[in-house]
């Protein structure tokens, strides 16, 4: 296995790839490394060693905003070449944070789910499936990242002192794209998140409301996750430095609150409803 996975997510793998279905989801909050396993996942089943294989279209946000109908169509291009005489797998598309797919996309998406040719494979990663149409969920075969232990994420760094290894496990969550990012002092678009988390505890109550308040509901769950990863975070090493139990209850509810706020975002709640439970939460 040349990824970092859990045993029971390479469990799942190792049944995908012995029988590939049309349509795989892959579903994990940001900084799990969906993309990357996607793009394992390609070059295993095309046996190529080769990301920009022309087997592989990888179909991403425009402006990091939206996937829009036009991109659909011109996924619906790209399969019209496939040679319908072979029985192997011929290409495979890749459509990165699904969940941004606009719901004319969902839908010309859809038809191609309904009758998809049988040499190609369509892979959606998303942090929240729930935003995708049902039909898409349920002609999708679907598997749930499991973040790797500690034991094993430990391993593939072998060459961090543990007291650095320590810190980026704490500040990362587990995670183990964002804790490569951390490692590797690369660009990540959960840290921009994750900073600006951490800014928002620093406003006053009013502050905090709208700015929540302003967010779409896949924007408010990017937030909670980045902020879950502060709160985690926050609570580890306040636990590690021995610190004051007023400030660790306080993490603690802070924890408390982002994991209501998420469930309450899954039930479809009115986002400033959130917002404002979430602030008086804290």
């Amino acid at each position: 296995m040349d990824i970092l996975i859990n045993n029971k997510t390479k469990n799942q793998f190792d049944n995908f790839l012995s029988n590939p279905s049309h349509a795989l989801m892959l579903v994990a909050p940001s900084g799990m490394g969906k993309f990357f396993v996607a793009q394992w996942l390609a070059r295993k089943l095309l046996k190529t060693q080769n990301n920009q294989d022309p087997r592989i279209l990888i179909v991403e946000p425009e402006d990091k905003n939206s996937i829009i109908i036009d991109q659909v169509r011109q996924i619906k291009d790209y399969l019209a070449y496939t040679k319908s005489s072979s029985a192997d797998l011929q290409k495979i598309v890749i459509i990165n944070n699904s969940e941004l797919l606009t719901v004319d996309a969902q839908n010309s998406l859809l038809k191609i789910l309904e009758e998809p040719p049988k040499q190609v494979l369509i892979i959606l990663t998303t942090t929240n499936a729930q935003i995708l149409l049902p039909t898409i969920n349920s002609r999708s075969q679907r598997i749930d990242l499991i973040g790797p232990t500690r034991v094993q994420v430990k391993e593939y760094f072998n060459k961090i002192p543990d007291n650095d290894f320590l810190k980026f496990w704490l500040a990362s969550d587990g995670r183990p794209a964002l804790l490569y990012s951390l490692v590797n002092n690369e660009n990540n678009e959960l840290l921009d998140q994750i900073t600006e988390a951490k800014l928002f505890f620093s406003k006053t109550n009013y502050e905090k409301i709208i700015y929540l308040s302003s967010k779409n509901k896949n924007d408010l769950l990017k937030f909670l996750q980045a902020a879950s990863v502060v709160g985690k975070s926050a609570f580890a090493i306040s636990i590690k430095n021995n610190r004051e139990r007023p400030q660790l209850n306080n993490w603690h509810k802070v924890n408390k609150a982002i994991d209501q706020a998420k469930e309450l975002l899954d039930n479809n709640v009115n986002i400033k409803l959130i917002s404002t439970k979430f602030v008086l939460d804290l």
